[in-house]
């Protein structure tokens, strides 16, 4: 419905920042401080009593991983929020992955409880890829020949293995090539 939001952010705090867009000064809600100057928010619209709330994230794994843990019935913008101010993407997700709660438990206000019923939620239901680092790769292997058509679904494989992007250019030329 909402997708992102694009504009100057004119005011930012700990937990929301204003973005001037399209003549609309527009509050919205984050789990951290946003920089000032222009920038785009992947946001989620919540109705609740009578009311909404917009969210706005840097990334759209950000704002997808956040949905999935309001979902979780005890977990609300609050702990979501501070899951996500307190550790990266790529972190959560190896943590609920390699069922790792402490990682989980140091985020202020997780207890252990809380921690494994993200674990016990979550496991095996998280699949984001990281699409500007596929991008890009995809750009470097242009840039050396390749055609996208033929190197997405190698770096696809790669991306599972590492996130260095060095590598995963390495990797795919040596899967690229082989197949030529």
């Amino acid at each position: 419905m909402l997708e992102f939001i694009e504009g100057e952010v004119i005011e930012s705090e700990e937990n929301f920042a204003i973005i001037f867009a399209s003549g609309f000064g527009i509050k919205i809600n984050t789990p951290y401080k946003i920089s000032l100057g222009k920038s785009r928010l992947y946001t989620y619209l919540s109705f609740k009593d009578e009311t909404f709330k917009i969210f706005g994230f840097k990334t759209k794994n950000e704002r997808d991983l956040f949905i999935k843990l309001i979902n979780i019935n005890g977990i609300g913008v609050k702990h979501a929020f501070s899951i996500l101010a307190n550790l990266s993407v790529d972190e959560i997700i190896n943590s609920i992955e390699n069922q790792d709660v402490s990682l989980l438990t140091s985020v202020p206000g997780i207890g252990k409880k809380t921690a494994h019923r993200i674990v016990l939620e979550l496991k095996g239901k998280i699949n984001f890829e990281n699409e500007t680092l596929i991008n890009d790769v995809l750009e470097a292997l242009k840039e050396l020949g390749f055609e996208k058509s033929k190197a997405l679904p190698v770096v696809r494989e790669v991306i599972k293995n590492t996130s260095d992007i060095q590598d995963i250019i390495k990797y795919s030329l040596q899967k690229l090539t082989e197949k030529s």
